[in-house]
């Protein structure tokens, strides 16, 4: 298999952007990955309605409104597409966990010197690289499948690092060799200490540090 990846991000910001819905039209994918917490593999169907407390907040996320209207408008002219919600459980990603939700620069995240973000960000990518591989394993399409990535840039560059199959320091290196003065079991403890959701992922098979 060949995928043709494409990605399109969404201003996480006080308005609508169109550019994700327009993609679908423009690209005609056969997949659709969606930076959306899930605790499922299957394919979605349909947009999740968003409680209007979380829509005033977060305004953009009305943009994913117009994305499915658009994914629905192509499979009525008989253009299959395959839908997933690749981000974390809910626990790790979802807005109403704000203890979860650790500073950091929004301008340049590669910044932020804040470890629980980091470890957040981590762990959130090694779901999506996992629910990619899986996804794509059992694929039966095609064999040059037009694939959108709804992720954000950043998140698809380290996504994209992760399904390279690196080695488990060069996983340590790219995350957390900024903070040089902590070792491995130093950060466990941290985690431990800090937040029981990200303990509880941080010590699960999804972590790929965890892996022989």
């Amino acid at each position: 298999m060949k995928p043709k990846y494409i990605q399109v991000s969404c201003i996480e910001g006080d308005k609508i952007d169109l550019r994700q819905s327009k993609a679908v039209i423009k690209h005609k994918p056969d997949l659709i990955f969606l930076e959306i917490p899930s605790n499922s593999l299957k394919p979605v169907t349909k947009t999740k309605s968003q409680p209007k407390k979380v829509t005033d907040e977060f305004p953009w996320v009305k943009s994913d409104k117009y994305v499915w209207d658009n994914i629905i408008q192509l499979q009525k002219t008989g253009h299959n597409i395959l839908v997933y919600d690749i981000d974390g459980p809910h626990d790790l990603v979802s807005f109403e966990y704000k203890k979860n939700i650790y500073p950091y620069n929004k301008k340049y995240p590669y910044k932020t010197t804040n470890l629980f973000w980091w470890v957040r960000i981590y762990l959130r990518e090694c779901f999506m690289a996992n629910k990619i591989k899986t996804i794509l394993n059992n694929y039966k399409g095609k064999k040059e499948p037009v694939i959108l990535i709804f992720l954000q840039s950043f998140h698809w560059r380290h996504v994209k690092f992760l399904l390279s199959n690196p080695t488990q320091k060069e996983i340590w290196d790219y995350y957390f060799k900024r903070f040089k003065k902590l070792s491995d079991k130093d950060i466990s403890n941290l985690i431990k200490k800090e937040n029981k959701t990200f303990f509880k992922y941080w010590t699960s098979p999804i972590n790929l540090l965890n892996k022989s």
